[in-house]
């Protein structure tokens, strides 16, 4: 947990490529556990979703920050944090396969996650993940 914390507070640097953190499933527990989704939307695998709640409500106390909501996606773009980190999170393990091609489909466009999807033999269910982008303050679900 030490490293996913280290890696979303870390300050942007000039000419970076930006950075993404992506959970797949359960993994949502280590980010939720570190506040790392504060005031962000974010889900998890659909049986987990009180206790990815629970951690994120824990968090929020010990940073003295706002909690952020669990809600039902396959996958969630929360936009990209104060230190230019863009958080992602996917609900269960083939809503990683999704989450993962639009990381894809981010670094490298529509078409190369397109054509990941294809050679994975996989049907990319691309629109039904949620997306906030980077002004997430205005973001409701």
């Amino acid at each position: 947990m030490t490293l996913i914390g280290a890696f979303a507070g870390l300050s942007p640097t000039p000419n970076q490529c930006p950075r993404i953190l992506l959970s797949i499933c359960t993994g949502a527990m280590f980010p939720g556990n570190l506040g790392i989704f504060s005031q962000r939307f974010c889900t998890t695998h659909w049986a987990a979703y009180e206790e990815l709640t629970a951690y994120i409500k824990a968090a929020a106390v010990r940073t003295s920050s706002q909690p952020g909501t669990v809600i039902p996606a396959r996958f969630v773009d929360s936009g990209v944090n104060t230190n230019g980190v863009r958080i992602t999170s996917s609900g269960g393990i083939s809503c990683g396969m999704d989450a993962g091609l639009h990381v894809v489909k981010l670094r490298c466009g529509e078409p190369e996650a397109s054509s990941t999807a294809q050679l994975l033999d996989y049907a990319w269910r691309k629109t039904e993940g949620v997306v906030f982008g980077d002004d997430f303050s205005a973001a409701t679900p």
